[in-house]
């Protein structure tokens, strides 16, 4: 597939997206992938994925120069803690909501701490909010965890751990441009990350379910909530991608990044299996495949002429294709796919007034292509 992936960006006037292929499989029986606890499972599942891919594209940012970018995407630091604070707030009380977004800011103020000391290259300042989120912050999420949301001590212990040394290791990686490292650890912390989120939300459902009622755990509500998150994450990987390829992208960078992307479209494909075969579900990776090497192909085109066939192969002929593939209404994909190429020409245009709240809008509408599969 990265073969395919390269190919699409090397032939950039044909179209990435044209993979004709006929739904297969019906639809099986299945309990209720809709219900409010599964609604807490999906939201709270993508805002801490979310928050993942927001630090790395401020270390990006910061590490490169880009200030008033990394100042588009500091404002949607802060807007998704005050969604993840709205959440809480809503489902176990004001002063639960308060709790959280007071460890919750403070986590977020050493990490971009952390941040500013690796693109400064500040050792003494890199050592110093490290200290801060080991010592201060992780033990202050899992009483957080373990007081509010009713989390044993060990798996809050175990999760927050986790969240908070996987992203370091992410930020280490990028400001070293280890690469080959660094798209796998994303990966993995973005797992991680919305492994906390789950285990957030059904906690909490379990706890409220006169209030919040529903299965969380049922096969239907985790595979909309793994689906809809890594459709989440093929959106933000995607638009990290165009920018790095309109920066100039080395082929050290490059390898690494289409894998990952790869990777993510294989488990798009798998969770789509699920609901429609295996049969449906390799064509459904294919065709995300595809879709992510035509988006890399406009962000890489030289010229107008070239940009437009591109974005009418992602719009036009290859929405249909898609749209048959994933189960998703045609105009559904091709609107998505505006949205995204309103986020790359805005990486192209280096306009980042409104940059992070586009690529959060586009990101959001893919992950919704989740809830319509599963319906």
């Amino acid at each position: 597939m990265r073969k395919m992936l390269a190919a699409a960006l090397a032939a950039i006037g044909v179209c990435a997206c044209a993979v004709s292929v006929s739904p297969n499989g019906a639809r099986p029986s299945s309990p209720s992938a809709s219900s409010p606890a599964a609604d807490l499972r999906v939201r709270v599942n993508q805002l801490f994925g979310e928050h993942v891919y927001i630090v790395a594209k401020l270390m990006v940012a910061a590490s490169t120069g880009r200030k008033d970018e990394y100042r588009s995407y500091a404002v949607l630091l802060a807007t998704n803690g005050g969604d993840l604070t709205d959440v809480f707030t809503r489902t176990i009380g004001a002063s639960a909501g308060e709790h959280f977004n007071k460890v919750w800011t403070a986590g977020n103020n050493y990490t971009v701490d952390y941040i500013v000391a690796l693109a400064t290259h500040n050792a003494g300042d890199t050592q110093a909010a490290a200290a801060k989120l080991a010592t201060s912050y992780v033990p202050d999420l899992v009483q957080f965890l373990t007081a509010d949301v009713a989390m044993s001590s060990v798996n809050a212990n175990n999760l927050a751990a986790a969240e908070a040394s996987g992203l370091r290791s992410v930020l280490d990686d990028q400001i070293s441009g280890n690469f080959a490292k660094m798209y796998p650890d994303l990966l993995a912390d973005f797992a991680q990350s919305t492994s906390l989120g789950d285990a957030i939300a059904i906690s909490i459902a379990l706890g409220f379910s006169d209030r919040i009622p529903g299965d969380p755990k049922n096969w239907a509500a985790e595979n909309r909530a793994t689906l809809d998150a890594l459709l989440q994450e093929n959106a933000y990987l995607t638009t990290m991608a165009t920018a790095s390829v309109l920066t100039g992208a080395t082929s050290t960078e490059f390898g690494p990044m289409t894998d990952a992307l790869v990777s993510i479209s294989d488990a798009i494909g798998k969770a789509m299996g699920k609901v429609y075969g295996s049969d449906a579900g390799d064509d459904a990776a294919e065709a995300m495949h595809l879709r992510n090497g035509a988006f890399l192909a406009y962000a890489s085109a030289a010229d107008d002429s070239t940009r437009q066939s591109v974005r009418s192969s992602l719009t036009d002929a290859g929405a249909d294709d898609t749209a048959a593939t994933i189960h998703v209404p045609t105009a559904t994909v091709s609107e998505q796919a505006a949205a995204t190429i309103a986020v790359i020409d805005a990486q192209r245009a280096k306009t980042y007034d409104q940059l992070s709240l586009d690529d959060r809008a586009a990101a959001n509408y893919l992950a919704a292509f989740g809830d319509v599969i599963m319906g």
